[in-house]
């Protein structure tokens, strides 16, 4: 391993503030500016401009995303690469550059979109981002992509997380949230297609600006917003027609399998999309076929990857599926399936009615995990268009209901849904127009719209600003970001080549010292978890009866503070929200 990667914090493995940020603003300008010169090009996959420039924005994203899994397996050096990669991307945005950087006329809608891009900027803070879809990104170039067997979170890395590892590769923490953001603008400008096609007028963006759950993805690293994105655009690539019928098909296949390897949540929309693929293409079954094999030849890496890591082909398919592989990881994914996150299981009303229950929160400080009451437009489309007889209304329901027979049912697995939702709202909104109900449906839709440009707005001066300095930078994660602060006390009382473990702490990517993950450490016996010899262990106040013998056993107390649990949003946050860590001396490693 190079002198570089000896930087063992996030902070030190990137750039500082705001160089972290301009490297961001970088990346999205080049990708943006190269995919509008290729476009202009002739470099045309289909006859509509506004689907090839999508198409090129996917296609470079998922380029990137696989290369950086070959080069994470084969090489993973960063300090030459670095600057390589930065001057490829200045090269790039001169080689693309125009004095017309957009072309958008500046109204509710556009601002909302800057607004998001500004978003995109701000430091990661929630806990999923600082545990695994930065912790390993980081762990990877810090030790190489081995497995980590203590730390079962890591076995769920998607291809999708290979861009956050890209984006630490090339100095920035903010590249996961650009391509959420991309996703973003991919949505947006199907929306502008939709448009155009239907001849309908801008208030069709009330149901993507409506949505508060695009809130807490552009401020996230996690890789679900932009393969929510491909799916729609694969969905509305259905209809659309190809200069070559081969290409159409490859392209397909190659977006479906990326999502389904980007997070396996995505394998029901996948498979609805593809069996609608086969029954649109009967006669043309040989192509498609092939195409698809070739499509599959994207998966065999990760695969054998996963087989030899972890004995499983997709962490947790087969574990969870098969009850095959490493109990303690079955036992770890069951638990992750029944974890309702705030959500109860539905009643029968409840079902019949579940795009009610996505949309309006029982609290304020929950909003920004909703869909849009949009969704319940699938009510009037479905009784008053007669939107039944439509593919887009058995894709929505079928999909939907899967969904909510599964364990663990929350908003954000229903996101892809709701946008294809949309191609029957884009379908029926000229005759709905003439509908009382739908017309006040939509002032319902703009209220929330404002609220959420609000709330998005006083967002980037709670989040945004710390990519201004890394005085900011540090004043933004003090106050938002998951395991902050109790991190940094760790840091700084214990030894740099000292090896830690807390029940408390999950926001692995704050670590600066050696760490064991406390998802395989706090099972019981716990006596059989002393093989990672722990020098330090961090504790909350815990009652259960075998972590107290340990305690009595092996551990000797050095320090002792009161923390406040930090939140992204602060509506969330109360004053009550505190617990006491207490530093131990471990004997027994």
């Amino acid at each position: 391993m190079d002198n570089f990667t000896n930087y063992l914090t996030l902070e030190n493995i990137t750039f500082s503030q705001p160089l972290d940020t301009l490297v961001s603003i970088l990346f999205f300008f080049s990708i943006y500016m190269f995919s509008e010169k290729i476009c202009k090009k002739n470099f045309l996959l289909t006859e509509n401009k506004i689907i090839n420039k999508n198409l090129v924005i996917i296609i470079i994203i998922i380029f990137i995303s696989y290369l950086s899994f070959f080069y994470s397996i084969l090489y993973n050096k960063i300090y030459i690469v670095r600057y390589l990669i930065l001057f490829i991307l200045i090269i790039c945005l001169l080689y693309s550059f125009e004095k017309k950087l957009f072309n958008l006329k500046f109204n509710f809608f556009t601002i909302f979109l800057i607004i998001y891009f500004l978003l995109s900027l701000s430091p990661p803070t929630d806990a999923d981002s600082l545990d695994y879809h930065l912790g390993y990104p980081l762990e990877i170039l810090r030790n190489g992509n081995f497995p980590r067997y203590d730390w079962f979170h890591s076995w769920l890395i998607g291809i999708g997380d290979y861009v956050n590892y890209f984006g630490l590769l090339i100095g920035s923490k903010n590249i996961g949230q650009m391509i959420n953001f991309f996703g973003l603008l991919i949505i947006y400008n199907n929306f502008k297609f939709l448009k155009d096609k239907f001849k309908i007028n801008n208030q069709i963006f009330l149901f993507l600006f409506s949505t508060p759950l695009l809130i807490w993805f552009i401020t996230s690293q996690k890789p679900q917003l932009f393969p929510a994105a491909v799916i729609f655009t694969s969905f509305i690539l259905l209809d659309i027609n190809f200069r070559n019928i081969y290409l159409k098909f490859l392209i397909i296949t190659i977006f479906l399998i990326y999502v389904f390897l980007s997070k396996i949540s995505f394998m029901f929309s996948m498979v609805v999309i593809y069996l609608y693929l086969i029954f649109l293409n009967k006669n043309s079954l040989g192509k498609l076929f092939l195409c698809s094999l070739i499509a599959l030849l994207f998966t065999l890496p990760i695969f054998l990857k996963n087989y030899l890591s972890y004995s499983d082909l997709y962490p947790p398919l087969m574990a969870t599926i098969l009850g095959i592989g490493d109990i303690e990881f079955i036992n770890f994914s069951e638990g992750l399936a029944r974890d309702k996150a705030s959500f109860k299981n539905l009643g029968i009303f409840q079902t019949i009615f579940f795009p009610l229950f996505l949309s309006i929160p029982q609290k304020i400080s929950n909003m920004s995990i909703f869909l849009s009451i949009g969704f319940n437009i699938f009510f009037i489309i479905a009784f008053m268009a007669k939107a039944y007889k439509t593919k887009e209304f058995w894709f929505v329901l079928i999909v939907a209901f899967i969904i909510l027979y599964l364990p663990n049912y929350q908003p954000r697995y229903f996101l892809e849904v709701y946008l294809v939702l949309i191609i029957l709202v884009a379908k029926y909104f000229n005759k709905l127009n003439n509908n009382i109900l739908f017309k006040y449906f939509k002032y319902i839709l703009l209220v929330q719209s404002v609220i959420i440009f609000f709330f998005s707005l006083l967002s980037i001066f709670t989040l945004t600003i710390g990519s201004i300095s890394p005085s900011y930078y540090k004043l933004v994660m003090t106050k938002n970001a998951y395991n902050y602060n109790i991190t940094r006390w760790i840091n700084n009382n214990i030894p740099k080549n000292a090896t830690v473990v807390s029940n408390i702490v999950r926001s692995h990517a704050l670590y600066q010292n050696n760490f064991v993950s406390r998802e395989r450490f706090f099972l019981k016996p716990i006596e059989n978890s002393l093989k990672y010899k722990p020098e330090y262990v961090v504790l909350n106040q815990e009652k259960d009866k075998s972590l107290l013998e340990f305690k009595k056993k092996c551990l000797t107390k050095i320090k002792q503070k009161l923390f406040f649990i930090e939140k992204r949003n602060f509506l969330s946050r109360r004053v009550d929200n505190k617990f006491k860590a207490t530093l131990y001396l471990n004997k027994c490693k």
